[in-house]
């Protein structure tokens, strides 16, 4: 009897240490309840696949992990948490990515962070008699050798694409049934295609396979698609916008940032190289007439009030013929951040686009609405960036200034006169400003005008400026006089003339 008390004694206190400890673990997990929710939704909260997934895979990952350390530091940028379905497998894989930050990766350094974290006690809770423990002892006695464990890992990645397709699809049913707007509806598609193709991508290249990679591009006398500005004194300084470039253009209204653009926009077409225009101030007829204006030296005002002598119209005829069979588009009904994202999508799909104009920023409506519009227009260049870097194009996108720059002595702009600036300057390549001194003489009306582009942000190409002229009537820029029409070089001697006389009879 005494011996049979002794045991229940003993089968007591072990019963209420367990008890207890598991309490103590509970309480502490409990101590601070948003992190136990963040953690568990991160990994209980998954939907449940009953195909498009393989647990044996998951398994051999992870022994492959913990017995081979290196598999996992040469392999972490290809997989993730979501690539894990099973629960007790994706609390595993958390334990390895933190050890591999801050200690060694063994069973026995695994086993004792699932014991600090609680991770066994949590388990029992959704799997009850579990034993983790022994659960990763068994994965880690069936792995041998890390031999394979990259077309493990790619198969993975596969399962883990399927189930982000099949939650896609169910997003595009609940969203057709719930009457979103197709726009939303594609944008997200075409947002959430991108991650799924982009799932488990990793850059295997050594860092002699990138060097001779470079050679390579450097011997390569094809530079392929370069977009200058067709200003050569401005080419001359830039060399070439390359993709994935992502170009702002910024002045004050009316200082000529459009025409500057339609000049690239023209200069482009004319040397084959496919774009597309997203105008959100003005219409394409109202565009066209700046674009056959800078072509064929048709006074933009004559072609506004259709005066237009027999002369103006075989230019414009045979400008006409020259562009007829070039890609160009102009779209001005896009306003909408997934709009336009879309539509330059189907353009360089279609039409293999290499350079997207957009004109302007500010006039962008971001699909999230908030109160701070720095914040959205933050968003937009940043969405421009990513469309830029997935679809390897140049996007040129011009920007408003805010008026700091009219109360200073000096009207040059600078970076800080960003309007609603943002990460616009972080996200940009270049970030060039187009100024005219004579703008803020208002009694001016000069023939031509002198302009300067200002390159205030330029990676690999630096910062400096860059004088041309302007020509209001036109609106078109020049490299110098010389390319001035020999009429408009006549009247500006003339009235350089007259300014002279003027001032020598003061």
């Amino acid at each position: 009897m005494e011996l049979f008390i002794q045991c229940l004694s003993k089968i007591l206190k072990v019963y209420l240490n367990t008890t207890l400890n598991k309490a103590r673990g509970l309480t502490a997990l409990c101590f601070n309840p948003i992190k136990l929710m963040k953690k568990q939704l991160e990994i209980f909260d998954v939907k449940e696949f009953t195909n498009h997934k393989n647990s044996e895979l998951e398994e051999l990952v992870l022994g492959t992990f913990i017995n081979y350390e290196n598999s996992y530091y040469n392999n972490s940028t290809s997989i993730s948490l979501n690539d894990f379905q099973e629960y007790e497998n994706r609390m595993i894989y958390l334990c390895i990515v933190e050890l591999a930050s801050t200690s060694k990766i063994d069973p026995a350094t695994v086993i004792n962070l699932i014991r600090k974290k609680k991770y066994d006690l949590l388990i029992d809770e959704k799997k009850p008699g579990f034993d983790i423990i022994l659960f990763i002892e068994e994965i880690c006695d069936t792995v041998q050798t890390d031999s394979h464990i990259k077309e493990h890992i790619k198969e993975l990645n596969q399962f883990n694409k399927l189930r982000s397709l099949e939650l896609l699809a169910e997003r595009i049913k609940d969203d057709c049934e719930q009457y979103v707007p197709i726009d939303d509806i594609i944008g997200h598609v075409s947002n959430e295609l991108y991650k799924v193709q982009e799932l488990g991508d990793v850059d295997e290249l050594s860092p002699i396979d990138r060097l001779t990679q470079w050679k390579e591009e450097k011997d390569n006398k094809d530079e392929g698609f370069l977009i200058r500005t067709g200003l050569s004194n401005v080419d001359n300084f830039i060399y070439a916008f390359k993709a994935p470039d992502i170009v702002i253009i910024a002045a004050n209204a009316s200082m000529g940032k459009t025409s500057f653009v339609l000049q690239i926009f023209s200069y482009n077409i004319s040397i084959n190289v496919p774009v597309t225009f997203f105008s959100l101030e003005m219409k394409a007829d109202q565009l066209l007439d700046r674009v056959i204006a800078l072509n064929t030296n048709v006074k933009l005002k004559a072609l506004r009030k259709k005066q237009i002598n027999e002369n103006e119209w075989t230019r414009i005829h045979k400008y006409m013929a020259k562009i007829e069979d070039k890609k160009f588009f102009i779209d001005d009904r896009s306003s909408k951040l997934s709009t336009i994202c879309n539509k330059i999508r189907k353009h360089v799909i279609q039409h293999d686009v290499k350079l997207v104009i957009i004109d302007y920023m500010q006039l962008v409506n971001c699909d999230t609405k908030t109160n701070n519009r720095e914040q959205e227009v933050s968003t937009i260049s940043r969405r421009f960036k990513e469309v830029a870097m997935e679809l390897n194009i140049v996007i040129i996108s011009l920007s408003q200034l805010n008026r700091n720059n009219a109360s200073r002595s000096d009207k040059r702009p600078v970076l800080s006169d960003l309007r609603e600036s943002g990460s616009i300057e972080q996200d940009a390549d270049v970030v060039a400003f187009l100024h005219r001194e004579e703008y803020y003489n208002m009694g001016s009306k000069e023939l031509v005008e002198n302009a300067e582009i200002i390159i205030a942000k330029g990676r690999s190409i630096g910062t400096g400026s860059v004088d041309i002229l302007f020509q209001p009537d036109i609106t078109k820029f020049y490299n110098d006089q010389s390319e001035l029409s020999e009429s408009v070089r006549q009247n500006l001697h003339s009235s350089i003339s007259m300014h002279r006389i003027d001032e020598k009879e003061i």
